[in-house]
């Protein structure tokens, strides 16, 4: 189990914002990533982009709070553009 996932448990409340995020996460509903980039839905539907310095970490923090990924398992698409086959 990972950090974030341990401070969650023991105090759920904490991590409303993520850095640089300028929303809380009651104000997001849904998600879709595409090669780090995050386009977010916020409840006042307005649409706005966010590039996090870790994407897995974002994710998990957005999956935390319940956050909807529309995309539904997320995945990496970027993955097999940078593999070797």
């Amino acid at each position: 189990m990972d950090i974030l996932s341990n401070l969650l448990k023991k105090e759920p409340n904490v991590m409303e914002y993520f850095s640089l995020l300028k929303h809380r996460s009651d104000e997001i509903k849904k998600f879709i990533a595409n090669c780090g980039i995050f386009s977010l839905l916020l409840k006042n539907g307005q649409v706005i982009q966010f590039i996090p310095e870790n994407p897995d970490h974002f994710t998990e923090w957005l999956n935390s709070k319940g956050v909807k990924n529309i995309r539904g398992k997320q995945t990496n698409p970027c993955q097999s553009i940078f593999e070797e086959k």
